[in-house]
Formats: structure tokens, sequence, C-alpha cells
């Protein structure tokens, strides 16, 4: 930074030298001071090619900092989870249910999504014949208690394909 900055080259000679040994060599003093001595010239150099870029870097900062850059709403919370192509509709549908549910549960408790219901146990529930022995399989490992056993069946056995699935999905 110091060469392509200032044009001044720094010793390179105690880079790899022990610096947990004490006291600390002449040489060592002078290398660590290399690294020091040039800081406020370099602040002011970067300082102004930043204000030069302020608004490249506002603009590519914006998308960062809006919240909504990390907001999941719970009805799009399957677009979230690798789902395994293809996929059926019956399927499809039961994975939207999850997710949304799931993704509810995890802002009510405040708790990551993956501690409430894994991706891959939204994937085996959605496949299951017994949905309900699946859920109480899968809910046992996690911080979600026997109530989400009866709400999930409940949820599951009403979970209607939905009228079209995205064609990412429909082939591999």
């Amino acid at each position: 930074l110091v060469k392509s900055l200032l044009g001044k080259n720094l010793s390179k000679t105690c880079r790899t030298s022990n610096w947990m040994i004490r006291p600390l060599e002449e040489a060592q003093i002078m290398y660590a001071a290399g690294d020091v001595v040039y800081l406020l010239e370099i602040y002011k150099k970067l300082l102004k090619q930043g204000k030069e870029r302020l608004p490249w870097i506002a603009e590519e900062l914006s998308l960062l900092l809006d919240p909504n850059t990390y907001a999941v709403l719970p009805e799009e919370a399957w677009k979230k989870i690798n789902i395994p192509l293809p996929v059926t509709p019956h399927a499809f549908g039961k994975i939207q249910a999850l997710a949304h549910w799931r993704e509810r549960e995890a802002v009510r408790l405040n708790k990551p999504r993956t501690h409430i219901l894994s991706d891959l146990g939204i994937i085996e529930i959605s496949n299951a014949s017994n949905s309900r022995q699946k859920i109480a399989q899968w809910i046992g490992k996690k911080e979600c208690k026997e109530y989400a056993i009866e709400e999930l069946a409940a949820q599951l056995e009403t979970a209607l394909p939905p009228a079209t699935i995205p064609a990412s999905l429909t082939s591999l």
C-alpha cells in the first residue's frame, strides 16, 4: 500500500521474525515504525479517493444498509430452501406450507429458522406418506415441542398444490 500510494519502499527484513521475544531488536522496532510512519499520508490519499467515489460507494452500500434486503416474508420463505428437482405440485405445496410455518415460528421464538426445522426436515416431511410420523421425528430434535406436530399436520392436510410451480423446479 505504501509503495502503490506513496512510491516508497519499506524494508521486509523483519517480517518473519519472532515478535514474542522481548526486548525487541532495534531492526524490529524500525520495521514496526515503518508500518505506521506513513499512515497519515495514506489516510489522506484514501480519503480523497473515497470522496471522489462517494456516490458509487453509497450506491453499493444502499442495498446492504436496507433492512428489506434481510427480511424474509413467511410466504416467500420456501425460496431459501434448496429444493431437489423435480418436485411434484403436491410436495411443493407442502414445502411452501412448512417453510411459511417455520419462518413464523422462528420470528415468534426469535431463533434461527434451522433451530425450528431444518431444510432437510421440510423436504422429508413434504415427501412422506405419513407426515405426522415424519413431523414427530423432526420436531422432536428441535426447540419446537409437541404442539407443533398437531399444528403442522393440520396445515399439511389442507396444503394445496399451487396453481403453478416455478419452471426452475419442474425439471432437471
